[in-house]
């Protein structure tokens, strides 16, 4: 008896011009954060919550998702988990309109 042993392929890794791999979005941030000389114990809130927006919507990268999936979150956030209005302080883009929800550097398109 042989069974046929099938290895799915690896994922290929983008590479950037100079070759190194991409950085990933929390370390994007955190960079874009101290760029701006933002206190570390910000970036650290900041990070937490862009950790549980994805984790929310079950680890789906925020590049591919948009303003239904911000209003999902922030209603969650207000009916399931009672948090303050004041603290809704996520980037919103909606149709074509941009709203500013947190520091103006940090907008999903």
């Amino acid at each position: 008896m042989s069974e046929k042993i099938t290895k799915s392929p690896k994922k290929t890794q983008k590479t950037q011009l100079d070759g190194s791999k991409p950085k990933k979005l929390l370390d994007q941030v955190s960079e874009a954060l101290r760029t701006k000389h933002y206190a570390y114990r910000t970036e650290q809130t900041y990070l937490d919550w862009i950790k549980r927006y994805i984790i929310f919507h079950k680890k789906r990268h925020p590049k591919d998702m948009g303003a239904n999936e911000i209003r999902e979150f922030i209603a969650y956030l207000a009916t399931e988990r009672k948090v303050a209005a004041s603290t809704h302080t996520a980037p919103v883009v909606g149709a074509g309109e941009t709203r500013r929800l947190a520091p103006s550097s940090f907008y999903i398109a």
